[in-house]
């Protein structure tokens, strides 16, 4: 990893535990359980024509890694959620997804999450970016911080990731993310690394 790569991975994990510092502090605070309105996405049937590239990047990446294990088999059914913000490989990979051709290993906390009711959410945080003018494709980096939030109202951190994010400019005027590229990854507890 380069020194600006490095540093640019730095920031992001200072803004996401930020994040987390911010989103935790109350402590009292109720959480929403599963299925609640709060933990919904959007019912957008997909980017919006003219919009800026991070809100595709925002969108895709929240729906790809915000998971229900007791609504949902795998984690394979979020990523068909994110299809209308993808192409390409990505694009590819949630349609494998969802004829069941897809080689996905099953996740060994996914049971436990089941049994206790438990979700899975994904914030994410796109670093401001200026395209060129006309550009038809362009990069992003992203970090993703996912928490488990229980019935019980407790919250935990399980994972903080960081990509690369390649998007295309489609012919409806919509940019869509076709390749993402972990840079890093850390697994976490209670916002403290393992």
């Amino acid at each position: 990893m380069t020194a600006t790569a490095r540093r640019a991975s730095a920031l992001l994990l200072a803004v996401m535990l930020a994040i987390v510092v911010a989103a935790c502090g109350g402590g009292d605070d109720a959480v929403d359980g599963p299925g609640d309105a709060g933990h919904q996405h959007p019912d957008g049937q997909g980017p919006v024509a003219g919009a800026p590239p991070d809100d595709s990047v925002q969108e895709a990446l929240s729906r790809i890694y915000s998971w229900e294990p007791a609504r949902q088999a795998d984690s394979g059914v979020a990523m068909r959620t994110a299809l209308p913000w993808l192409s390409g490989e990505m694009a590819q990979a949630a349609t494998r997804s969802s004829t069941g051709t897809d080689q996905m290993r099953p996740m060994r906390q996914w049971a436990q999450w089941r049994a206790e009711k438990a979700i899975v959410t994904a914030t994410v945080k796109v670093v401001p970016a200026v395209d060129e003018p006309g550009s038809r494709t362009t990069k992003r980096q992203a970090a993703v911080l996912q928490q488990i939030q229980r019935a019980d109202g407790s919250v935990d951190s399980y994972s903080l990731m960081t990509y690369d994010v390649d998007l295309a400019l489609d012919e409806d005027n919509c940019w869509r993310v076709w390749r993402i590229q972990i840079v890093d990854s850390q697994p976490l507890t209670d916002g403290v690394f393992q």
